[in-house]
């Protein structure tokens, strides 16, 4: 049960993102509001694409960790019911 324990304290880490994404999510925001204010050209596009990119890898982080986990557990229970 080592490997599980390796994954939960991933899993710790890992809660994390979607906050962590969250607040990338409300800096892409605030840089796109400047945008569309007339600062074009400073550099809140670049600004709003560098967080949103973040945005979307630590969501996509989040959303494998949950996926495996499911099928993870959905192969443990197959097995449990095959024994």
């Amino acid at each position: 049960s080592r490997g599980r324990r390796r994954w939960a304290r991933a899993g710790a880490a890992i809660a994390l993102l979607p906050i962590v994404a969250a607040t990338c999510d409300a800096v892409e925001n605030v840089s796109l509001l400047l945008v569309l204010d007339g600062e074009a050209a400073s550099a809140a596009p670049a600004i709003a694409f560098a967080f949103a990119l973040a945005k979307f890898v630590a969501l996509a982080i989040a959303q494998a960790y949950l996926l495996i986990g499911l099928a993870a557990l959905g192969i443990s229970r197959w097995r449990s019911r095959q024994a």
